[in-house]
């Protein structure tokens, strides 16, 4: 849970690296839209296969971590 920010930044600090000299959009369903909410579904996707490498599901501990706060 706390390495959950660092996981973050090497992820936005990775995906700043991305360049886009050129679109071609060939998706009549997702389009432009589809390119733009990439980096967060790349990051769902990330978060899910970290979930099933390591066992870990990170939607899980900050729920747990959420509701401990809130019972405090």
């Amino acid at each position: 849970q706390q390495q959950l920010p660092a996981l973050y930044e090497a992820y936005k600090k990775q995906s700043e690296k991305a360049v886009i000299n050129s679109y071609v959009s060939m998706d009549s369903q997702e389009g432009f839209s589809g390119v733009v909410n990439r980096g967060p579904e790349a990051f769902v996707h990330f978060l899910t296969t970290f979930d099933r490498a390591l066992g870990i599901n990170v939607k899980e501990l900050v729920g747990t971590h959420i509701n401990k706060e809130a019972l405090s």
